[in-house]
């Protein structure tokens, strides 16, 4: 075995060699034209497929969406998404007076934050305890370390 093969096979592999490799892979496909006359080529996908959806849950879904609504986790995600943008909106208001806060105040403001994270994390617990797996779970959040943001 040749030195300059022996140790590229050594090297550890990154990220980015993979992505590139991949890159590679998907312009040769092209150029071959492993992607032409492919089936629905220049449709618009469908958005009313719901093959992931377990059978049993085909039709409820389909009535919910036919009368506007939304199965219950994704109601709480989108809950759960409203709560984040409205804590990260309040911490960049209150980061932005904090040195002109008084400390009573201050710690009014650090509960509030707990308060406004320990809901999040309920959310969080009830989409991961409900959410169909095949929806993928939220990453819970860790209160201690959102907390050492307030004041920053």
């Amino acid at each position: 075995m040749s030195d300059d093969l022996e140790n590229s096979a050594r090297k550890p592999r990154s990220l980015q060699h993979y992505q590139s490799l991949i890159d590679q892979l998907i312009n040769e496909a092209r150029t071959s034209g492993q992607f032409d006359n492919l089936a629905g080529q220049g449709k618009p996908i469908p958005t009313d497929d719901d093959q992931l959806v377990p059978e049993a849950d085909r039709l409820g879904y389909r009535m919910l969406k036919a009368n506007g609504f939304s199965p219950m986790w994704m109601e709480t995600r989108r809950d759960i998404q409203a709560e984040r943008d409205r804590a990260e909106k309040w911490l960049r208001r209150t980061n932005a007076n904090w040195t002109k806060m008084p400390l009573a105040l201050q710690r009014r403001a650090r509960n509030e934050y707990r308060t406004m994270l320990t809901e999040i994390r309920r959310l969080i617990l009830n989409y991961n305890l409900t959410v169909p797996p095949a929806a993928g779970q939220i990453e819970m959040i860790n209160i201690e370390a959102e907390l050492e943001r307030l004041g920053l």
